[in-house]
């Protein structure tokens, strides 16, 4: 695989993993679990208002509440800021992310991801702007479905599964899903912060302000331990929980050159029910009109 594939599939993989980390029900959203969901999943109360007297308080609570949830789907909003260049770009679109928790791969849940962007701003430019995204374990595709451009990357060999959480070095987002405090511990130092805390130097934009304060959140920030790969990536982390739902809302990352990306999630639910399609790789037939590229695992060898 050419460094440039490489970085193509890394950054559509690692989207797709940070997104649906940072999903959650934001308080005023929609948020509709079926009897049959709940009933299934671990019987974990949640207090209205609960206040966390550590960093491990929080992400044993997070932990907790991710076992409970078998599928989500919201509304996101991804944007980049480039700081040397003054532009701002964001894409709206719609999350979704299955978890299998009956099949267990290595101790951790088998996940699917899809994103499908179909609005692009920049500035006062906004257009509908269709891309999709979808993550299966084994690959990842990417459809433009007006160009009918559909690429897809086989990211492991064929038969295993791949945890895209499993290295945050090695990924340009990453959010914690699973085992949060072991995976922190080695890649950064927290500490936790107030809903308006912003970036150093940098007062809080005030929609998001809004949005961290109505939504009840609690911030941690992870910091970066010198010699990792995460350092050699990100200068600093934040994560916004909210104490309502224990989930993500709002991820911000800075890179050394000081660019943000940052994911805002909207009226998500919880435990509902899926539409099978969400989640198909099949290769669409290329004699129907469709630019199809399509790169098989070639291990070490091919990187």
């Amino acid at each position: 695989m050419s460094t440039r594939t490489g970085s193509r599939v890394g950054w559509t993989l690692a989207l797709l993993a940070m997104a649906a980390g940072a999903c959650s029900g934001v308080p005023g959203g929609d948020d509709r679990e079926s009897a049959d969901a709940r009933a299934e999943a671990p019987t974990t109360e949640i207090p209205a208002d609960p206040q966390f007297a550590s960093v491990d308080e929080l992400l044993d609570a997070v932990e907790a509440r991710d076992r409970q949830i078998h599928s989500l789907r919201g509304v996101i909003r991804h944007t980049t800021v480039n700081t040397l260049a003054d532009d701002t770009q964001s894409r709206d679109g719609e999350l979704f992310l299955e978890t299998d928790w009956d099949n267990l791969v290595n101790g951790e849940p088998q996940r699917k991801f899809a994103i499908r962007f179909d609005t692009f701003r920049a500035g006062d430019v906004v257009r509908d702007e269709l891309r999709w995204f979808v993550f299966d374990g084994e690959w990842v595709i990417e459809v433009l479905p007006k160009e009918k451009e559909f690429n897809k990357w086989q990211v492991v060999a064929p038969g295993e599964r791949l945890d895209p959480f499993e290295d945050p070095g090695n990924t340009p987002f990453w959010l914690p899903m699973g085992r949060e405090k072991d995976r922190i511990e080695r890649i950064a130092e927290t500490e936790m912060l107030g809903p308006t805390d912003w970036l150093e130097g940098e007062t809080m934009p005030a929609s998001l302000a809004e949005f961290t304060t109505r939504s009840n959140t609690v911030q941690l920030r992870l910091i970066p331990r010198e010699g990792t790969k995460f350092a050699e990536k990100w200068e600093d982390v934040r994560i916004w929980f909210s104490r309502k739902t224990l989930l993500p809302v709002l991820y911000v990352a800075v890179d050394p050159s000081g660019d943000q990306r940052i994911a805002q999630l909207f009226r998500v639910q919880t435990n509902v029910d899926m539409d099978p399609t969400t989640f198909v790789t099949t290769t669409p037939d290329p004699e129907a009109g469709w630019n199809v590229t399509v790169q098989q695992y070639r291990g070490d060898a091919g990187g």
